[in-house]
């Protein structure tokens, strides 16, 4: 029997789901679980059965780095058809169909996009040059882990998770690797001055040079990269060029059908967009954020908090309060969490603590008496703690905040202010 909101009947258009990363396979998994027994066709340009898209940088140079979302006979199991190789290159919202690259179209009845973002490309001499590569897929990871070998040198082009993910690992390995950030810090869209100053010190201490405020003008060589020329008109001599300098969403099937785009497929709690039978999941999102303000959040919780969302809705059920973002990167020995987000414009008090395991880091940051951001190394504890007191709106008390050895969970007042 059909569920509410899923009027399922013989001969009715299916549920086309485009894109089998985490989102799209979450939702895949969620519409079925949650009772949906109309067909469901799920879309993935890459030719390769769905895999974990983590390990590719923290995980690149083992053997284990490739982990399948799902068990192999997870589509024949849950009765969905998967189709691969294949790309959308049009949306006709009107007939609800999309084309795909092979010429055929799908019907829908609902359409969930899930494709994602892809990798910017800086428009500089020499970035078309054999050894200059980003890190997406699995055919990256194989170019990268040749290049990547004890004795080379490595250039990493941005400062971001990914590319200090690398850099850890790399460095690790005995690959000589230098990271060039043209910002002043690293991880300058998501970090503080103050833990990206912790993350560069860790990065050092692998053995990673950092040059940040500087930029790649040139890669010199042919075919192979032999060379960078930088900014401040010196040259590095290379043997593989990662480029890690932020993506793009993959939206354009959506802007080219008229839908609400702004960075990103603008969808509202449910990942409902302006069309209300389509939609979008993932990194391609402009989404909601609990304090009213709206993001592209590049993380896997994010995606799939963004997928159980618009499967309640097409189920017909009720959305979940929104969750507080959070992040993570593994850089070697080093478990790094991040709890809220940081607006580079608002003012903050900035408390540290240092009560976790060995190495571990804690920067808080507050408005009065409520904590906005929690960024974290090695401390589980605090991590945890500050993801409930966000979410909660839990009064702190700054007196125990500015003392470092105490957790986070015991710096509280004993009332508690609900700004559910």
């Amino acid at each position: 029997m059909a569920m509410q909101g899923d009027p399922a009947a013989e001969g009715e258009q299916p549920i086309v789901v485009i894109g089998l990363g985490h989102a799209g396979m979450q939702v895949t998994a969620l519409l079925r679980q949650g009772g949906c027994t109309g067909e469901i066709i799920a879309i993935e340009a890459d030719a390769t059965e769905p895999y974990q898209r983590p390990p590719l940088s923290k995980k690149f140079n083992r053997p284990d780095h490739l982990e399948p979302l799902k068990p192999a006979d997870f589509f024949t199991g849950q009765r969905i058809e998967a189709i691969f190789d294949r790309r959308v290159v049009g949306l006709e919202r009107q007939s609800r169909r999309v084309r795909l690259s092979d010429g055929t179209a799908i019907g829908y009845r609902k359409l969930v996009i899930a494709t994602g973002a892809r990798a910017v490309v800086p428009d500089v001499a020499g970035f078309e040059l054999a050894g200059v590569q980003t890190l997406r897929t699995l055919d990256d990871v194989a170019v990268l882990r040749k290049a990547a070998v004890p004795g080379a040198h490595l250039l990493i082009i941005g400062g971001g998770y990914i590319g200090l993910e690398v850099a850890a690992t790399a460095a690790a390995e005995g690959v000589e690797v230098t990271i060039v950030e043209r910002e002043a810090q690293l991880l300058a869209r998501t970090a503080s001055p103050r833990f990206a100053a912790e993350i560069e010190r860790m990065q050092r201490a692998l053995g990673v040079r950092v040059r940040c405020a500087t930029t790649v003008t040139e890669l010199q060589g042919g075919p192979q990269v032999r060379a960078a020329r930088l900014s401040d008109g010196s040259t590095v001599a290379v043997d593989a060029v990662l480029v890690g300098v932020g993506v793009v969403p993959n939206s354009e099937p959506a802007v080219a059908a008229g839908i609400d785009c702004r960075n990103g497929i603008v969808v509202d709690r449910s990942g409902r967009t302006s069309d209300p039978d389509v939609f979008a999941i993932g990194d391609v999102t402009s989404r909601p954020l609990p304090d009213g303000s709206r993001a592209r959040l590049e993380s896997i919780p994010s995606a799939v908090e963004q997928a159980k969302a618009a499967a309640a809705a097409i189920l017909g059920e009720a959305p979940a309060p929104l969750e507080v973002p959070w992040f993570w990167s593994d850089q070697c020995d080093h478990r790094i969490k991040v709890a809220g987000l940081l607006d580079p414009a608002r003012e903050l008090d900035v408390f540290i603590k240092r009560s976790g395991e060995p190495d571990s880091l804690t920067v808080l940051h507050v408005a009065g008496d409520q904590l906005v951001c929690a960024e974290t190394v090695n401390s589980a504890v605090d991590f945890m703690a500050a993801r409930k007191f966000i979410k909660d709106g839990r009064q702190l008390d700054r007196r125990l905040l500015g003392e470092p050895d105490i957790p986070l969970k015991d710096s509280l007042l004993t009332k508690v202010r609900n700004q559910s």
